[in-house]
């Protein structure tokens, strides 16, 4: 009788639920039922339905500071031992993959993007640091490239979120890898009656460029913005939109309150600087929400020009994002609600399984 694999999935830790995480809980609850999850650590207010015995947190989330990195690195360089007793290992991340750089596994890669802040947005990092954050970049890009390129290289199969990332991973670490698209949350179309506001719920981070979307909505002040989420950037982000009643955040809420949040907008607006992959987009279409993006990044792969949404073109402008919320109109949008669902079944839960499970059964 033979034996059933065990297998391991291997991530950096789970401090929120953005589209990686997302990914990598859907491996463990329905790719590979069976495995477990190895992190650095969980946010102790993090819920998710899953048992906590099938999750392997190493330590304790570190107090930030530039180095904080290292005690990731460093809890998962002690434990590497563990790694022994599986037999099948799926490698996700930018910081678990040091555990694999002195290991004799097989194992499997799956790429949401390699480093980014070391590689192709460097340079945009270095402009907005100061000396200290200088210093500090440069020092976590030669430690990270060093050892992130090695243990890709040696894997036994590279998986890319997107054509993308694939890209990046051939510039920058010089290996070949296969796309496999990542599954979406949504699994069934639901009506939601329609109101009169357009919606962002990207992470408030640098590097989605809700400042553009602000200030293009205090343009228009007969349009409405809902902003959806949360960050690192949501005080600077709140005093920036201060006294523009025509625009309001509230905060992260449920995936149930979002999904109907999502389905009542007009179209959602997802911008960020060169996406690896973008589920933003894929989730508000499988709501038959158009998208207002970029033509960029992964969004290329995702949202049809004219078709399922609107992208503005790079360098963007406000102009350029203004001009998307006027063309794209709720007539308009109505019309593009069943390409964007037939876009939207090209990223099913079902596919992603299927193909995830062929390719780690090699």
């Amino acid at each position: 009788m033979n034996k059933t694999p065990k297998t391991l999935i291997v991530y950096d830790f789970l401090q929120f639920i953005g589209g990686a995480e997302y990914v990598v809980l859907h491996m463990l609850k329905s790719s590979f039922p069976d495995a477990k999850l190895l992190v650095a650590f969980k946010n102790r207010g993090l819920k998710l339905q899953i048992p906590d015995n099938k999750i392997i947190c190493l330590g304790y989330k570190p107090k930030y500071n530039r180095f904080a990195f290292l005690k990731v690195l460093w809890l998962f360089f002690c434990n590497r031992k563990k790694l022994k007793e599986y037999d099948c290992i799926i490698v996700h991340g930018i910081w678990a993959p040091f555990c694999l750089l002195f290991s004799s596994k097989k194992y499997f890669f799956y790429c949401h993007t390699p480093p980014r802040f070391s590689n192709d947005l460097f340079s945009y990092y270095w402009q907005h640091f100061g000396i200290f954050k200088k210093i500090a970049l440069y020092a976590k890009s030669v430690i990270v490239n060093f050892y992130y390129n090695r243990v890709l290289a040696k894997a036994e199969f590279v998986l890319a979120n997107s054509k993308n990332v694939q890209g990046r991973i051939k510039k920058y670490c010089k290996v070949d890898s296969q796309v496999l698209y990542p599954p979406i949350k949504i699994h069934s179309f639901q009506e939601y009656p329609k109101e009169n506001y357009y919606i962002s719920f990207a992470r408030l981070e640098r590097e989605k460029r809700i400042p553009y979307i602000i200030e293009a909505f205090q343009l228009c002040p007969e349009k409405n913005l809902l902003i959806c989420s949360d960050g690192s950037k949501r005080k600077e982000l709140q005093r920036l939109a201060q006294g523009c009643k025509n625009i309001k955040f509230v905060g992260e809420v449920t995936d149930e309150k979002l999904y109907c949040l999502i389905g009542k907008a007009i179209a959602s607006i997802y911008i960020p600087i060169d996406e690896d992959f973008g589920m933003s987009p894929v989730e508000s279409m499988a709501l038959g929400v158009p998208v207002i993006g970029v033509n960029s990044g992964g969004l290329r792969e995702t949202i049809l020009h004219n078709r399922t949404g609107w992208l503005c073109e790079e360098p963007l402008d406000i102009r350029k994002l203004i001009q998307a919320i006027y063309v794209l109109t709720p007539i308009k949008a109505k019309r593009f609600k069943k390409y964007c669902l037939q876009q939207a079944e090209k990223f099913t839960n079902s596919r992603f399984d299927t193909e995830i499970q062929r390719i780690c059964s090699i």
